[in-house]
């Protein structure tokens, strides 16, 4: 579950936030005092959002305070009954590969989080990143064996490769668009 790969985040002081009534604040001031609560504290700052749009307006307002590597966000995602990750959007993909850096890294950050995307679960960030596809020139690839990866990793099989968290594999040409990239990478796979 999330809270589990972030369990670190558990001991933050939105409790104290809240209590003094925080949330009824405009957006503005409740960015500043995130902001500050952030640039004095020595741990993460975590904020439950209402909904996406709250996060959104929220993280708008932080950037004029705090860098952009000071903050993330999660708005989470489901699993099927294998716990495999299903019906992932281009922007959930790239979201969840933001987040496990995120968790993978020792900076203290800003989480802005929806009170769902809490309670929804995440891959163990150690398992995702093993599970990396690493490719190798002169090396011999199965090709139903690439499209079970890249499936295993939440990536969307499309005919064309326009965004990111989609890969396509025709023939012996792979296109995918790695989240967290400008464009696709082609790979071409000489058969003989």
């Amino acid at each position: 579950i999330l809270s589990k790969n972030l369990s670190h985040l558990s001991d933050s002081i939105y409790g104290e936030l809240c209590s003094s009534g925080f949330k009824s604040y405009p957006v503005s001031i409740q960015a500043f005092l995130l902001a500050h609560y952030f640039l004095n504290s020595n741990q993460d700052v975590v904020w439950f959002c209402e909904n996406e749009s709250e996060v959104q307006k929220i993280q708008a307002e932080l950037f004029h305070f705090l860098e952009e590597e000071d903050c993330a966000s999660w708005l989470g995602y489901s699993f099927d009954e294998d716990n495999e990750p299903c019906g992932l959007a281009d922007d959930v993909l790239e979201g969840l590969y933001d987040v496990l850096e995120a968790v993978k890294s020792t900076k203290k950050r800003v989480w802005l989080i929806t009170k769902e995307a809490w309670a929804t679960r995440i891959p163990d960030v150690k398992q995702f990143f093993s599970r990396a596809i690493e490719f190798k020139l002169g090396q011999d690839y199965a090709f139903h064996k690439l499209r079970e990866k890249f499936y295993g990793l939440g990536y969307i099989e499309e005919s064309q490769v326009e965004f990111p968290g989609q890969f396509s594999l025709r023939g012996s040409v792979l296109d995918c668009f790695v989240p967290g990239e400008e464009k696709p990478f082609r790979m071409e796979f000489f058969v003989g």
